[in-house]
């Protein structure tokens, strides 16, 4: 039993798009046996792009831990890439929060302090009583004054998994963070002596504990308080509370919901999987948090009450209807992570709930999009076939896009080209991805040698992605059409291009 919670605790308590590539290949390098002498040729005087495709990769990435986001922002920063470093801070909120409240300094300290900078952004309020940033620039600046607590946290955390837990307490953690006068490291230190509670079974002690971080939090960190809420929640179910857990419960999934309709959103898959994982059985999901979730991900083929209702009532929504707005959502936050295997679960789960045919189409092709993100591409290309063969699906053109866009990785021009122009001229309407389908396309033509009908695809899709505030996709277009104009006789072109992205990346 205790080996189980433990293991629960370690999940639970842990607040640890696009397919891209970032690797430089060769068109040419990636013909593969059976593509047709045409494509080789053509493909043969092409200009080099840097990435394959415009959205289809060829590696997953593993989550995140703190120190692997450490390293990755710090080698943005080097190469001036703020911007995207702020925003893979962003897509991992756990991760820095894990970083900030294990140590929170670095040898890079500009790294450091922009994790600080942008988690506060996203994460605490703007009347925060104490920030991650102030605590950060401290930390490196007075290291010796937080020696006691690091070394105390990291027995602490040393002696949980070894069953150790009278040692864990016995660090006082709480009492050192006090005596430091940082609410941020008494939140922390409440709530890692709340876990250990829960470890020796004394529930009530736990949410004692976990009530007194949330009240803390709750003055600086809606995102810190949403964990913590949900931790009381569980403590007070195993110490026999229902109604109050159950109460404790809506309180942290409300607080989630207004996070996703924050100036800076918050979307983070794996506290919505907590949601879900402790959601009492008893317990409905508010309209008004399903509506802000499907306005922060929106599935066509979903259809909710009047918002005014959600606004105005705490009205349950159709609970299969609920489930498949929550992990459609989460699959999606996955995907754009390229954690394509927990999307892949997410979207089955959501197809499994939906209640309309649309909906169930575009989760599956979504799942396609996770597939081939783990290189799976004979059962994606099974889903993808099946979609853009059904003239009914909602999800045609859509589907005639991905396929196009492997064909075109594959090196497999001209059928890349064919089934990406089907796609596009076949449905004029906006739907999810279009930009990426518009910029393969792009990138195709431009391929082919038809450079004006290339660029105006290319540009076309930068003007969506721009619109959508999607700096990821936008991006990537600009690096392609970089490396065409470069290879090209466009490097005049290419010079105010890149001068375009660097200005991008450099606004912090």
């Amino acid at each position: 039993m205790r080996t189980i919670l433990l293991l629960t605790l370690a999940i639970v308590f842990t607040t640890s798009g696009c397919f891209t590539s970032n690797t430089p290949q060769d068109w040419s390098a990636l013909l593969k046996p059976g593509s047709d002498e045409k494509d080789k040729s053509k493909l043969k005087g092409a200009p080099k792009l840097d990435i394959v495709g415009q959205s289809l990769g060829n590696s997953q990435e593993v989550s995140l831990s703190a120190n692997d986001l450490l390293s990755r922002v710090a080698a943005m920063v080097g190469e001036q890439r703020f911007t995207s470093a702020a925003r893979t801070v962003q897509r991992h909120p756990d991760a820095a929060l894990e970083w900030l409240r294990a140590d929170g300094t670095a040898p890079n300290r500009e790294a450091a302090e922009l994790i600080a900078r942008v988690h506060d952004r996203q994460c605490l309020g703007s009347d925060a009583i104490q920030t991650w940033d102030q605590l950060t620039a401290d930390r490196i600046t007075n290291p010796a004054k937080y020696h006691e607590y690091r070394e105390a946290r990291q027995r602490f955390e040393s002696s949980l998994p070894k069953g150790q837990v009278d040692f864990a307490l016995d660090q006082k953690l709480a009492e050192l963070a006090a005596d430091l006068k940082s609410p941020l490291l008494e939140i922390d230190a409440l709530q890692l002596e709340g876990t250990a509670h829960m470890l020796n079974e004394r529930p009530l002690e736990a949410v004692a504990m976990f009530d007194r971080a949330a009240t803390i939090a709750a003055r600086i960190s809606p995102y810190q308080a949403t964990y913590l809420l949900l931790l009381r929640s569980d403590a007070e179910r195993r110490a026999g509370d229902y109604a109050k857990a159950d109460a404790t419960w809506n309180q942290a999934v409300a607080q989630a919901g207004r996070m996703l309709i924050a100036e800076h959103p918050v979307m983070d898959p794996v506290l919505w999987e907590r949601l879900g994982y402790l959601r009492p059985i008893e317990q409905a999901w508010p309209l008004e948090v399903i509506h802000q979730l499907h306005r922060a991900d929106p599935l066509p083929g979903i259809e909710l009450p009047d918002a005014s209702v959600a606004l105005t009532s705490d009205s349950p929504t159709n609970p299969a209807v609920a489930e498949t707005v929550i992990w459609n959502a989460v699959g999606r936050w996955y995907l754009d992570r390229n954690h394509s295997q927990s999307a892949l679960v997410a979207f089955k789960r959501a197809e499994s709930a939906a209640t309309t045919g649309r909906a169930q189409q575009w989760l599956r092709l979504r799942q396609a999009r996770s597939l081939v993100q783990l290189d799976q591409t004979g059962p994606a290309t099974a889903i993808l076939v099946s979609l853009a063969t059904d003239k009914a699906s909602a999800a045609n053109a859509a589907a005639h896009c991905v396929l196009g866009s492997l064909r075109l990785k594959n090196g497999q021009l001209q059928q890349g080209l064919g089934l990406l122009r089907k796609g596009i001229e076949r449905d004029g309407n906006d739907w999810p991805q279009r930009a990426e389908a518009e910029a393969d396309l792009g990138l195709a033509f431009l391929m082919s040698g038809e450079k004006t009908q290339g660029l105006r695809y290319l540009h076309q899709a930068q003007q969506r992605f721009s619109a959508q505030g999607d700096f990821e996709g936008l991006a990537l277009a600009l690096e392609n059409e970089i490396a065409f104009l470069e290879n090209s006789d466009g490097k005049a072109d290419a010079r105010a291009v890149k001068e375009r992205l660097t200005e991008m990346e450099r606004g912090r």
